[in-house]
């Protein structure tokens, strides 16, 4: 193992599990296809590039982060209804899906269908992992020292 450490400005890729309170795996890496970032540049959640500081090369680590730094609490009346007609006639809409929503920055934000009539939809716009704490399982598989 390596005497290097994980420090602002290096370039690290990592492995990670995550899960809600559950065991649920909400998102993950794939074998061959670690998240690469650098360390202090926003590019992943402030308390991800928080936890690898200071890990060495295949440390491996746990952490959480509670809902209020990560989507934020559940708020109960975050929702819309909208007419059938707005989405693709060959889809068939079931309670528990998530769409994706676009805003007006053309960004996706995901929505979960939470009710269904002959004519409308319910969404539930708060993130699906609103009021949820996430845990990681995080392992630092490669470590480039910071450009000069």
């Amino acid at each position: 193992m390596s005497n290097r450490r994980v420090r602002k400005g290096c370039t690290v890729k990592v492995h990670y599990i995550g899960r809600i309170g559950n065991g649920e795996i909400f998102d993950a890496t794939h074998e061959d296809q670690p998240v690469e970032f650098r360390v202090g540049s926003g590019q992943v959640m402030r308390e991800f590039e928080d936890a690898v500081l200071g890990m060495a090369l295949d440390e491996e680590k746990v952490f959480a982060v509670p809902p209020e730094k990560a989507y934020g609490q559940r708020k109960d009346n975050l929702e819309q209804t909208i007419h059938r007609s707005e989405l693709p006639a060959e889809y068939t809409p079931e309670v528990g899906d998530i769409l994706g929503r676009e805003e007006e920055d053309k960004t996706l934000t995901p929505v979960r269908l939470k009710g269904l009539t002959d004519q409308t939809i319910t969404m539930d716009l708060n993130h699906p992992l609103a009021g949820e704490t996430l845990y990681f399982h995080l392992k630092v598989v490669d470590l480039s020292e910071p450009e000069e």
